[in-house]
């Protein structure tokens, strides 16, 4: 059982001592605070779009990224997405997102999550930044993911980008099969 001992860290309330107890109990629910936090931030990600104010621009494109680049409306901007080399699991792939919008298109965020529709395999979300200047003839973003196997033996995967603007979200939902390594 633990026992209130008075130790000399300051006062509590109205130049009161401080008890060991009262410490505990701050540092337990410090803690407490600080795992949820972490786990909300890891595990629930795309938090964000919960209270986002701004509208959402969803389309769904039947091109398929396997093959092809994808040419897609956002708002004003034409934008092209590929990924190079064609995805495979466990092997690093990259999804490039460019636009000829010069100077850069009003974009803030733009992020790529795959989902495989039907079931619980969502991946976190992708981050897709700029690539520096001397690399960037026309206005390019790039991020690379790794796929894992799903347990089903399922490859039928959906990509969501979506681009954010200061006024609008675009979330465009494309097709994406996945081939044996």
């Amino acid at each position: 059982m633990l026992t209130a001992r008075k130790v000399s860290r300051g006062s509590a309330r109205g130049g009161q001592p401080v008890t060991t107890k009262q410490l505990r109990i701050a540092y337990v629910g410090a803690a407490v605070i600080i795992v949820i936090s972490v786990a909300v931030w890891r595990f629930a990600p795309g938090i964000s779009s919960w209270y986002d104010p701004r509208p959402v621009v969803k389309t769904r494109s039947e091109c398929n990224l396997n093959t092809q680049s994808c040419t897609l409306r956002l708002g004003n901007t034409e934008a092209v997405i590929s990924v190079a080399p064609p995805p495979e699991y466990f092997k690093p792939s990259v999804f490039t997102l460019q636009t000829a919008a010069q100077p850069n298109p009003a974009f803030q965020t733009i992020s790529v999550r795959l989902v495989m529709p039907g079931m619980e395999m969502h991946l976190p979300p992708v981050a897709l930044k700029a690539l520096p200047p001397p690399l960037n003839t026309a206005t390019r973003w790039q991020g690379i993911f790794m796929i894992p196997i799903c347990s089903s033996g399922r490859h039928d995967w959906e990509v969501q980008l979506e681009v954010a603007t200061a006024t609008t979200r675009f979330l465009t939902l494309l097709p994406l099969r996945v081939g044996h390594s």
